[in-house]
């Protein structure tokens, strides 16, 4: 949440929510990295476009949240392969990944 008062203003961090939930989320998608080509990539473009580190991870968090409710939503597994297929369908750069991998 944004607060502005005349020239100056500030993010406030939410603190009313559950804090282990959002510390699993953080560190699976910290760990992601490591194993997920997608995940890597989105990582590095997120670090690019001048995200700190931790931003970049609570952003790509947010993704793998997504793609969790999607899989409960639908009864469905994770599969890599349907992620960039629909990321190549939408135009986005990421499905590129899929060349890096089949290298």
């Amino acid at each position: 949440m944004t607060k502005q008062s005349g020239k100056s203003h500030g993010v406030h961090f939410r603190r009313a929510c559950p804090k282990f939930l959002r510390q699993t989320f953080h560190e699976w998608a910290s760990h992601s990295i490591a194993y997920s080509a997608w995940a890597r990539a989105y990582y590095q473009q997120q670090r690019s476009r001048g995200s700190r580190h931790h931003a970049a991870v609570r952003s790509l968090a947010f993704k793998w949240i997504r793609i969790v409710f999607r899989c409960w939503r639908d009864h469905a597994r994770d599969d890599e392969q349907t992620y960039l297929n629909a990321l190549r369908k939408r135009g986005s750069p990421l499905a590129a990944v899929e060349d890096i991998v089949d290298q």
